[in-house]
């Protein structure tokens, strides 16, 4: 038989699982919120004028690629060694973009990033690629197919992406000499967006 106190204690029980999964959705939504990358700061600040400071790495190098000579004294010894920090390539203007194997953008954007490739050796604008979440072999394997002969470096996670202020693949980064983010654009881009950031990374302007 069911006494009053069964029934309290069924109700109490009740009142406490609801309040733990009621907590547990909070704090998931919290999470969400304080954990999201910083991309819409980073959009803020690019709209308002302002650079970022570009966070720090040190990633294995997945493809050395083909330096001129204008490149190879900066950035030959550090890809040489088999990892790379943005903070040895200091005084070096970048381009870096996000990209993977299994992204249909990653592909038809190739066209763009060589053009912008041969442009960037030219002044002095190194163009780094950021395979993230990928398997090794298959990286290399698209990075020849697609003639991709500038240097990438490798995450298997998204982490790096995630501190540049990414939230997807292909997104692409421009950083000026100072290792400031001057231009930022998500999504597959276009020959002459690839050329735009080249330039903003080469004069430290910002590309809006």
């Amino acid at each position: 038989m069911t006494t009053r106190a069964d029934s309290s204690l069924g109700r109490w029980s009740v009142v406490t699982v609801i309040v733990v999964m009621s907590a547990s959705l909070i704090a998931l939504l919290l999470y969400g919120v304080l954990g999201r990358p910083t991309q819409s700061t980073l959009g803020d600040a690019l709209r308002r004028g302002e650079a970022v400071a570009m966070p720090d790495f040190n990633l294995e190098v997945l493809v050395r690629g083909e330096l001129p000579a204008t490149l190879a004294r900066a950035a030959g010894p550090t890809l040489s060694d088999g990892a790379l920090s943005p903070r040895e390539l200091r005084g070096t203007p970048m381009l870096i973009n996000v990209w993977a194997s299994w992204c249909g953008p990653c592909r038809e954007e190739s066209p763009a990033l060589r053009a912008a490739w041969a442009q960037a050796r030219r002044t002095g604008v190194l163009v780094l690629g950021l395979n993230q979440q990928d398997v090794r072999a298959g990286a290399r394997r698209f990075a020849r197919k697609e003639g991709l002969t500038y240097p990438s470096v490798r995450d298997p996670t998204d982490e790096t992406s995630k501190r540049l202020g990414a939230t997807g693949v292909p997104e692409t980064f421009a950083i000026d000499a100072a290792g400031r983010i001057v231009g930022h654009r998500a999504g597959a881009i276009d020959r002459e967006t690839a050329l735009a950031l080249v330039r903003a990374a080469s004069s430290g302007r910002i590309a809006r």
